[in-house]
């Protein structure tokens, strides 16, 4: 085994540097989950005015004989 891989702060820094890169990556995935749902939610606004017109639609369609 080399010495080097025993060196505690060169171990403590490669402990940081992952750390740092994993909540790095976390905030990015985040980020993007965040977009996601604004875009999801925007998307969203008409779909009960969509619902409610297409019962209306279907409920007229169904009286005519």
């Amino acid at each position: 085994m080399p010495l080097s891989s025993l060196n505690p702060a060169k171990s403590a820094c490669n402990f940081v540097r992952k750390t740092v890169r994993c909540r790095g990556q976390n905030v990015a995935r985040r980020a993007s989950e965040v977009v996601f749902r604004k875009r999801a939610a925007v998307f969203a606004i008409p779909t009960s005015w969509i619902a409610a017109e297409l019962g209306w639609f279907v409920a007229e369609f169904g009286r005519q004989p």
